[in-house]
């Protein structure tokens, strides 16, 4: 059994965008607060606490968002989105794959021109041993277009090969 050390998967570019969303947020919402604190009553107190927790909970997810992917290690694979991390060891783990959902949506250009646009949903989905699918709902990517590489097809193969690298028979158990 060859070990490979640790390899993480993740998009940079998801990652500092969900980061720049959630700092935009915490920066509107601490504007309000200032903004709300040059008329001060009871209200508005109550408003302002709600506005800084809110703030607070956006940082928060800014940092968690930089470290969002998946990792595998010796011990199992560990993935991470925003707000949750979960961690399953390779003796509970059966088998990694996406699910595809594919769309067609229509769109209207500024020129009154009607098209098309397919986007494809990928969803990243663990079997257990114990035979339930867990759904990473986290991790879910919306692909414009007839390009469907991206890195969760990349982790789930990854998983895939060390899970069968693990059993020795060659060929993964799907059931």
């Amino acid at each position: 059994m060859a070990t490979d050390g640790t390899v993480v998967f993740c998009d940079p570019r998801i990652r500092r965008g969900k980061a720049i969303r959630f700092v935009v947020g915490a920066v509107g919402c601490f504007y309000i607060v200032c903004e709300m604190s040059l008329r001060p009553t009871s209200l508005v107190h109550a408003y302002e606490v709600f506005m800084v927790l809110v703030g607070i909970f956006c940082l928060v997810g800014a940092a968690r968002s930089l470290r969002g992917g998946i990792t595998l290690d010796d011990e199992g694979v560990t993935v991470r989105t925003t707000f949750s991390t979960r961690s399953w060891r390779w003796e509970e783990l059966r088998h990694a794959e996406t699910r595809d959902r594919t769309s067609l949506r229509s769109t209207t250009s500024s020129l009154g021109i009607s098209r098309n646009q397919r986007r494809t949903q990928i969803l990243p989905t663990l079997r257990l041993a114990s035979g339930k699918d867990v759904e990473l709902h986290g991790l879910r990517l919306v692909l414009p277009g007839d390009d469907l590489r991206n890195w969760v097809d990349d982790a789930m193969h990854a998983i895939d090969r060390r899970l069968i690298e693990r059993r020795g028979d060659g060929s993964p158990t799907r059931r």
